[in-house]
């Protein structure tokens, strides 16, 4: 009787310890992927922040102007690694105006490169000659936007706003909207002159232009309805 209470607590003894090996092992698995990045808390909250953000987008600006619903938002930011260590709306703003640098830089090469394969002079080839004077014009312009912004991210949501001496939210969002207007008449020219289904592809431009505007107004708590495009 005495040899198997002695075994038997050996035996839990036994069975305690793996039990401990196991759970600590767990515990340094964890800390590692969280340090690595992939698994820890940053991750779950920049996550949210980016549907947040399109969120109230789609319910607003985004949703009326361009139809750019929030499946749409969340999967353009997400093609950028860098939305999901983002800490707050200005650098969701920064990836958005990236990707906007990306998409115009792309159209304007396959307008240009089009408007080389068109030999006949007609109203295609006028509103591709129109397109590329234009979207040359966006190219110029995009990086002077994005600069203002990135001198104005550190202040956030205390960002002059429309303010008739300073640097300030407002003279990027107009830098935008000439943006959009360049590129609003573009599509317009291609649409009545080419074919509105082959010309939505430069639409998808005009909806990054949207979504760099809600987030940069979002970041800098600047907000500015009239746009003209």
């Amino acid at each position: 009787m005495a040899l198997w209470q002695t075994s038997s607590i050996a035996l839990a003894a036994v069975l305690f310890c793996i039990a401990m090996v196991v759970a600590q092992a767990a515990g340094t698995t964890a800390s590692k992927n969280n340090a690595i990045g992939g698994k820890g808390n940053d991750a779950p909250k920049a996550e949210s922040l980016v549907v947040a953000a399109c969120r109230n987008m789609s319910n607003g600006f985004l949703s009326t102007k361009t139809h750019f619903h929030e499946e749409l938002c969340v999967t353009a930011l997400r093609s950028d690694s860098r939305s999901a260590a983002a800490k707050d709306h200005g650098d969701l703003a920064v990836v958005a105006l990236d990707l906007l640098g990306r998409r115009s830089d792309e159209a304007a090469a396959k307008i240009d490169g089009m408007l080389r394969g068109l030999a006949v002079h007609n109203r295609t080839q006028r509103a591709f000659q129109f397109c590329s004077a234009h979207y040359a014009s966006m190219v110029r312009t995009l990086p002077a936007c994005r600069d203002m912004f990135l001198g104005l991210k550190p202040l956030g949501k205390k960002a002059p706003c429309f303010d008739p001496v300073e640097d300030d939210a407002g003279d990027v969002l107009r830098c935008l909207d000439g943006i959009g207007e360049d590129a609003s008449g573009c599509d317009l020219w291609l649409a009545n002159n080419w074919g509105a289904e082959k010309a939505e592809e430069f639409g998808h431009v005009i909806r990054h232009i949207s979504l760099a505007w809600g987030l940069v107004e979002m970041a800098t708590d600047c907000l500015d309805n009239d746009s003209h495009w």
